[in-house]
């Protein structure tokens, strides 16, 4: 994965590939694996990286509902998850 080789991963590839999720319907998983390229990029570099709220931000407020169906176990997609 690139985000753990080092390589610093600019805020505008992230934008484009939040913006690809949410092009259609995004599922868990795929939110998923977005956040852990996105932490593990702050993880490597965390300076200059404020403006990555904005994007966990607006992919909150794309799967909200989804998040609230898992936490109250009537979605089965969270168990992927894990």
């Amino acid at each position: 994965m690139i985000a753990r080789s080092g390589i610093d991963i600019s805020y505008d590839v992230f934008d484009k590939f939040l913006k690809l999720i949410l092009g259609s319907e995004p599922s868990l998983s795929q939110c998923h694996r977005f956040i852990q390229a996105l932490m593990l990029a702050v993880w490597v570099k965390s300076l200059g990286r404020q403006n990555i709220q904005t994007l966990v931000g607006r992919l909150h407020t794309a799967i909200g509902t989804q998040i609230i169906s898992s936490l109250k176990g009537t979605d089965m997609a969270a168990k992927d998850l894990s």
